[in-house]
This record gives structure tokens, sequence and C-alpha cells, in this order.
């Protein structure tokens, strides 16, 4: 078992991380249970219903349907039969023509010259041999007016952890140039793997969209809705025809998403300015939400009402789209304590308005929530505020971030679950002390649905090797994500904090990678010599962590 270890470790926390951290068993077959009791026909583009033959939208998918038995199945909750209007399909195949029906396009299938047996065991088999022996099967289709496409969502299912061989044809043969990709997957536990990444390798000249979509092959039959609204979330009939939904201020450099700035060598300092009251004051908003008792959280028998502040920048607008930063307080503390309230603001409040005013801080809306349960003394309970902070992910996720982004301007198109992971690269978390520790654990936890993280002095785990199989847990890579950390060389936590951070780093894999920007790594860390575990500390790392979000120059 992983050794976990938090700001000055508890027994607690080690038992409730090393319970939820358990990776899932490789599975023993293709991770597309498919459904079909017969071949299918030839591959083809096929035209879609609302789209004109001069369509910009491909739908290019794999799916390769097994023999079943259905006789005596509910198709509806059968986890590995698809059946509708009397015609079974795999999961793939399944997926695609729903995303053709919600937003158009040409559907077209990838197939090979050389049938694959349509028998569990025989396909598995052959499946196994193609990727050990890395084989590119032949393919018995091609598409001869690639160029009119803007856009190829494509789709395939996680065989073995990786892309199936045909699909490895597939983008072999072609030069995507400039267009987007938009993957989607049907797996059974591991999601997309490495598989984004590949497809990048493969064609490295395209934008691979960040609006990906994973469904495990147990939910296919019963997932059409959620099918609809992640493609309808694509914006693909728009004026804006393959971007993802939110993404209109996206920078782009080949296949990744990058929209902070560099990160400094050294910390700067406050100037002394900024501690009073600007010309061009930002507002603070108090926000009455409801979620759950945080023990009880899943049985839903207790509902709390809990408030949270909200920072609106000078001359906010609900014209313009802002990015989110969730900014968590520590130990012995509340909602109101980093930036205060409206009546009583604190002085780093003063600093948000003037660096923002100055330009050092893009407008961005602040968000002061609490993870205190019932009682706003809970996180003066160090034992419990550790709970607390394991379990805060569920209340954020499901009740804080739709009540803020149901109410103000953001990227979030919606506030379903897959409207909040569309809008994840405008979403951040951090936290000082305890705060950082919930950081750590919203990285854990929500890591589809925040791409920035500001942890400050306080660890988690040392365990480098831990934290990156969390990553990988998540079905996310290296690419998803960027980690500014900072801490003071006289802080008491400064060296459990330091020796997590060099330990991410130094993972053999390169999930975690020390980098000054996000098109070079994911990971860096800054300190200051002297520092010492106090608000001018955490106001300090705060306002340079915010001065290197999305603040990429133009």
């Amino acid at each position: 078992m992983r050794k976990i270890i938090a700001v000055l470790a508890s027994v607690l926390m080690i038992i409730t991380l090393a319970a939820c951290g358990k990776k899932e068993e490789k599975q023993s077959l293709p991770e597309e249970s498919i459904v079909s009791d017969s071949t299918a026909p030839p591959a083809k583009v096929e035209p879609g219903k609302n789209e004109s033959t001069g369509s910009r939208v491909l739908i290019a998918y794999f799916s390769m349907p097994e023999d079943a038995d259905t006789s005596g199945v509910d198709a509806i909750s059968g986890a590995s039969i698809v059946v509708r209007d009397g015609e079974r399909e795999g999961n793939t195949e399944f997926v695609a023509k729903i995303i053709q029906e919600t937003v158009g396009g040409d559907l077209f299938r990838i197939e090979t010259v050389q049938d694959y047996p349509l028998d569990h065991d025989s396909l598995v088999d052959q499946a196994a041999d193609e990727q050990e022996e890395n084989l590119r099967p032949e393919l018995a289709s091609h598409i001869e007016n690639l160029e009119q496409y803007d856009t190829i969502i494509l789709g395939y299912p996680n065989w073995w952890g990786d892309l199936p061989m045909p699909v490895y044809s597939f983008l072999e043969e072609y030069d995507f140039g400039a267009k987007t990709i938009i993957p989607f997957v049907t797996h059974g536990g591991s999601s997309f793997s490495d598989t984004r990444n590949t497809i990048s390798e493969l064609q490295p000249d395209a934008a691979i969209s960040e609006n990906t979509f994973s469904l495990s092959r147990n939910d296919v039959a019963e997932s059409e809705a959620e099918i609809r609204q992640w493609a309808e979330s694509l914006n693909l009939k728009s004026d804006t025809d393959g971007i993802p939904a939110g993404a209109e201020n996206m920078q782009i450099e080949g296949n990744k998403t990058d929209l902070s700035g560099t990160v400094p060598e050294e910390l700067e300092y406050i100037p002394a300015e900024y501690k009073s009251p600007s010309e061009h004051p930002g507002m603070l908003e108090k926000l009455t939400y409801q979620t759950w008792e945080s023990f009880s959280y899943e049985e839903r028998t207790q509902e709390l009402t809990k408030e949270a502040w909200v920072y609106l920048p000078y001359g906010y607008s609900e014209d313009q789209k802002y990015n989110v930063f969730y900014l968590s307080h520590g130990g012995w503390s509340n909602e109101t304590t980093v930036m205060g309230t409206d009546q009583n603001p604190s002085s780093f409040k003063y600093v948000i308005d003037h660096a923002i005013e100055d330009g050092k801080i893009q407008p961005l809306i602040i968000v002061l929530p609490t993870y205190n349960n019932t009682s706003g003394k809970d996180s003066g309970d160090y034992s419990l505020a550790l709970q607390l902070t394991d379990q805060f992910h569920n209340e954020l996720v499901n009740d804080l971030i739709p009540a803020v982004e149901g109410k103000y301007s953001t990227y979030a198109e919606n506030t379903s679950l897959e409207g909040i992971k569309a809008s994840r690269d405008h979403r951040g978390f951090g936290g000082f002390s305890m705060g950082s520790v919930n950081t750590w654990c919203t990285f854990r936890y929500a890591l589809d649905y925040f791409r920035y993280f500001m942890p400050m002095s306080g660890s988690y785990s040392t365990d480098g090797e831990y934290m990156a199989e969390l990553v990988k847990e998540s079905g996310h890579d290296s690419d998803d994500f960027f980690i500014f950390a900072a801490s003071g060389t006289d802080d008491f936590a400064y060296s459990a904090f330091k020796a997590q951070i060099m330990a991410m780093g130094s993972v053999s894999d390169g999930t975690f990678r020390f980098a000054d920007n996000e098109a070079d790594g994911n990971l860096s860390f800054l300190e200051r010599e002297g520092y010492v575990h106090d608000g001018i500390a955490s106001d300090e790392y705060t306002y340079n962590g915010l001065r290197f979000f999305w603040n990429r120059e133009q």
C-alpha cells in the first residue's frame, strides 16, 4: 500500500487515500463489447441528413461487432447489447450515428480488407497479436474528398489500452493538416488511456480538441441523451464550425491549448501601493447555494444551505466570458478569510483590483468557497478538516460550480457535467495550507473539470509515482494540466511540500515535467527565502500564480 503523507500527515488520511487510489486491473478483452450477428456492409461515406453535400464535418469510426446471442436479453439494460430499430450495433457505431443525427456531417466507417473474426475469443486474440506485432491492417475503403472537411470526429474502442491497429492505418494514410480532430472513445474502464497523445503524434499538424467524449461500454445503451448533449456542445452547426464550446479565445499551438504566460524565475513582491483601495475596484458578492452534508453526501439525507463569496472584476459584463479561479481557505478559516466581504474587504482584494487595473492579471472571477460542513468551526479541527477536504469535490462539482457558473458569465455553455468538463481550460483551483490539501484533492478527484492548480505550502503525498498514477487513472495525460506551486523556506510545511514537488518532477515517465510555460511542461515550483506560514506568503504566492494563469501574451 502506498504511503500517503498530507500536511502533518494523519492516519485517517492514509486510509482514505489508499482506499480510493487502487488501479483497475487490465481488461482481458478489447474494451468495446460489441454486438451484432452479421458483418457490416462495405464502408462508405454516408452524408448526414442535416448537411449539404459540401459538409465540413466527417464522423469517422471503427467498430468491430462480435457475434452475440441476444435471445432473452433486455436490449436496453444489457450492458453489451445495443439494439435500435431492431438492429444490433457496435458501441462505437451507435455513438457515431447519434452524433451524426445531432450535428449532421458525413459518416465514414473504417473497415479492413481482411475480415475480423466475430467470435469473441478469436477477436481478442487477433487484436492482441496485431498490437504485439505493430501491424497496419489494409483498409477496404478510402476518403477521396478529405479537403472538404474542417473537422474530423474520430471514434474508436479502447483495445488493450491503445488505438485499434486499423485506426493507426487510417491516421497514417492521410495528412489532416490543420484540421480539428475531436476524439471519442468507448471503453471498459480505461477511458482514453494515452490514445489522444498517439493521435497527436500521428497527426502533428492537426488541432486535437479538448472537448472529447469518453463512454463506458456498460453505459452506451442508456446514454443517448448524454451523447447528444456532448455533440451539441461542439457547436458544429454554428459560425464557429469545428471549435469546441467555450473555446473562442483559446490559443492553439499544434494540438495543445496554451492559455497561460511564463512563470517568472523569482516571485514578484506585491507592490506596497496595492494594499490600499484602487480607483477601479471589483465587487464582492455573497452567493447562497444548496448542497448536502459531506459525510452522507451520496445518500442526500441532510440538505445544507451554504455561502461562498464571489469576486467580480471591475467592469464585469454579462457580454464577456470570464475565467474562474476557485480559491480555498486554510485551517481555522472560512469563506470570508481570504478576500473579506463586500462591507469589509481584505487587503488582498485590493491587490487583485490593482493587478487587474494595471493589466498584470486578466479580468477573472474568483470564487471563495468553504469546506466547512455543518459548523463554521469545522476547519479548526485538523483531522476533520482533512476528511472534509478529501470529500469537498462532491459539493464542488455537483453544487458549487453549477451555482456560480449558472449565474455568472463564464466559458461553461451549460452547467451539466459535460458542460463543465468542456470548459475545464478556463477553470482553476488553488489554496494555501489546508487549502493546498484541498487543491491536491481537487486535482485527484476533479481533473476532468479543472486545468490549472495552485497548491501552496500544503503537501499530499511524497510518492511521485502515486501522484502520476492518479493522473493515469483519471484518463488524462501530461498535456491536460499545469501546477503552479510555491512555498517559503522558513515555512513549517516547506520540507514536505518541496519533497512532494521534487518527487513528482522525478517520475521517469514524464507525467510531470518542470517548465516555466505550458508548451514545455506542466509543473513549476517557486520559493521565497525566509517566508513563513502566514497570510503575507499566501497573498504573494496567489498574486504570482494569477499573473501566470490565463495571461499568455497575445
